[in-house]
């Protein structure tokens, strides 16, 4: 299997939705932690993060990789939206809404079914059963990356800068498996529905949230291959990650987000289940100041110590995560 599930929170350690008064832009609030990580990220296999753009190369159609101006690039959004994912599953934060009871999910998962839909007692799961926002409490996730919902939204206190590859860095092209939306038969348990007009899936329970861990092939048979423009093994990316009103709790997380401490690899861009996408953060530079704009050394064994003791901290996520992901000291 190329692909593993962290478990949500069990029925005693449901999501944690609190007033949290350092989530904001408009003051700094004493205590908390500003300042820039600087770090370095290593491919350790080829990553393809796709630019939306084809070019011909030798007679082939190759899929581009990301790129600003000429140099590789790893854009921010890309980077914060997997250390969101894993920041998700190390606590008690909570996932996207799910459709409505009338709504449905596109997904091509048998060649007679194209759609599924979740049981009401999914959609009641404690991960989905109320919005953050309302009456300013809010997860650990949308606390410190930020939510949209409707005319409601909090911007994040994480910035990811752009990760620029070094400018002698060159890219290669591979073979990679087409790409496919998400099986909804992948998610959890599920029947096919044939007595209607048109078969669907009903899924009645989610496994958790999914990781792509390997290099194992897809198990829906044989996808078409396409050519892509990668990143090779071996090329390093450097950026920028800024913080605002980031507590000692959220940096400890923020760390183990980043496969810092403890220390496992990242997955980014497409073809994580076939052999693409590995990467592990080689560096970390700390610039950082108080409220008042005092340079403060980074306090990493505090962090840790913070989150350890948080009420946010989802220890399941945590040894899961590790597990799937964890790299050699």
């Amino acid at each position: 299997m190329s692909y593993e599930f962290v478990p949500f929170p069990d029925t005693g350690a449901t999501v944690r939705r609190e007033s949290r008064p350092w989530a904001r832009h408009d003051r700094r609030m004493p205590g908390a932690w500003f300042g820039t990580l600087r770090v370095e990220i290593a491919c350790h296999q080829p990553i393809h993060v796709g630019s939306g753009f084809k070019a011909e190369q030798g007679g082939r159609v190759v899929r581009r990789t990301a790129r600003a101006g000429e140099r590789l690039v790893l854009p921010g959004s890309t980077l914060k939206g997997v250390l969101r994912a894993r920041f998700e599953a190390i606590t008690r934060s909570c996932a996207f809404e799910p459709p409505s009871d009338r709504g449905f999910i596109i997904s091509q998962s048998y060649p007679d079914v194209r759609r599924g839909r979740l049981t009401a007692a999914v959609r009641q799961m404690p991960i989905f059963d109320e919005r953050c926002g309302r009456d300013n409490r809010l997860c650990a996730a949308c606390a410190l990356f930020g939510f949209q919902y409707k005319d409601e939204s909090l911007q994040s206190r994480v910035r990811v800068a752009d990760f620029l590859a070094d400018e002698a860095a060159r890219s290669a092209v591979a073979e990679m498996p087409e790409q496919y939306e998400p099986r909804l038969h992948h998610l959890g348990d599920f029947r096919i529905d044939r007595s209607g007009r048109e078969p669907e899936f009903e899924v009645s329970r989610l496994y958790g949230r999914k990781f792509y861990v390997g290099a194992n092939p897809s198990t829906d048979g044989a996808p078409r291959r396409q050519q892509v423009e990668v990143a090779p093994a071996g090329t390093r990316f450097c950026g920028a990650i800024h913080l605002f009103n980031v507590d000692a709790a959220e940096l400890g997380a923020l760390l183990v987000a980043l496969g810092v401490e403890p220390k496992t690899y990242l997955k980014i861009g497409a073809g994580k289940g076939h052999g693409f996408g590995r990467a592990a953060v080689a560096t970390v530079g700390y610039q950082l100041r108080d409220e008042l704009r005092r340079s403060r050394e980074p306090a990493i064994d505090a962090w840790r110590k913070a989150f350890d003791a948080s009420g946010d901290r989802w220890e399941g996520g945590v040894v899961k995560l590790v597990e799937i992901h964890e790299r050699p000291c």
